[in-house]
């Protein structure tokens, strides 16, 4: 909260959540948008942690995904650095086109985790110790593009399919023996308004 001269205080309102994962859905819930009504516009993350509270709020507008270039298929980290290509590449999103077609646009920033530790030009990331760029931790991230691409999926079905625990060998597993996903329950992209 901004307080005299514009300086933040300290809020006293308890968010009644550990805020992490479905718990920083809580804890917005019972701070940001009791307070204003309104949930947030932009968001940032890089693993599952950060999933419910940037794929849940039809608020969001923008997402920052910060790529640790080490996120699996089995990872939200993993499964928005995906998304934030493919909707750059295959459907063409910019923050008009993603705003106008009632999605959240997902970026993806590449970073460098040697000497100064910085932001990069790109999507990709220089991992700590290593030399090479790498845009994801395995070819399973690319293979699940592939099928979004394939199968020219929407962010809704990309979001709601995807982060659901499949095993490699289940009938329903649409990757042929990988195994993807992370919840076993999920309320859905944007079912927060």
């Amino acid at each position: 909260m901004s307080g005299e001269n514009g300086a933040w205080t300290k809020d006293t309102a308890p968010t009644k959540a550990q805020t992490q994962g479905i718990g920083k859905v809580t804890a917005l819930n019972n701070t940001l948008v009791q307070r204003y009504g309104h949930g947030p516009i932009a968001g940032f993350m890089d693993s599952v942690g950060d999933f419910n509270f940037c794929t849940e709020y039809e608020t969001l507008k923008l997402v920052i995904c910060f790529n640790r270039a080490n996120r699996k298929v089995t990872d939200g980290g993993g499964l928005i650095a995906e998304l934030a290509v493919y909707q750059r590449d295959t459907l063409g999103y910019d923050y008009a086109k993603a705003t106008a077609n009632g999605d959240t646009l997902y970026v993806l920033q590449g970073r460098d985790e040697n000497g100064l530790r910085s932001f990069r030009n790109s999507n990709k990331t220089v991992r700590l110790g290593e030399t090479e760029e790498k845009l994801f931790a395995n070819e399973d991230n690319e293979k699940q593009l592939q099928y979004m691409i394939d199968n020219q999926m929407t962010t809704e079905q990309v979001i709601n399919t995807f982060s659901m625990k499949t095993d490699a060998d289940s009938k329903d597993n649409l990757l042929g023996g990988v195994k993807y996903g992370f919840f076993t329950e999920y309320g859905g992209y944007h079912n927060h308004k």
